[in-house]
């Protein structure tokens, strides 16, 4: 699984957050996580990922989930790295 608009809004509900609040944490405008959710774009910055990422792990998110996503920031590092 990769980290998808469906993963994104799981881990921001997990966190008990608005769209705001969450673009807030991780660093991008509030539009941004907007389009994230609506699928019309996806974090494509490993730090972002990254973020997104800790910020799961603090809302102690599935690790199926994370362990897809994190796999997906460490390739995108790999490629630009």
């Amino acid at each position: 699984m990769k980290m998808t608009r469906e993963t994104i809004r799981a881990i921001r509900d997990a966190l008990g957050v608005s769209q705001e609040a969450f673009a807030r944490r991780v660093g991008v405008a509030y539009n941004t996580v907007n389009r994230w959710e609506k699928g019309k774009s996806l974090p494509k910055s490993t730090p972002i990922i990254e973020r997104i990422l800790e910020l799961a792990r603090e809302a102690g998110a599935d690790d199926k989930v994370l362990g897809s996503a994190d796999d997906q920031a460490k390739k995108r590092k790999r490629a630009t790295g």
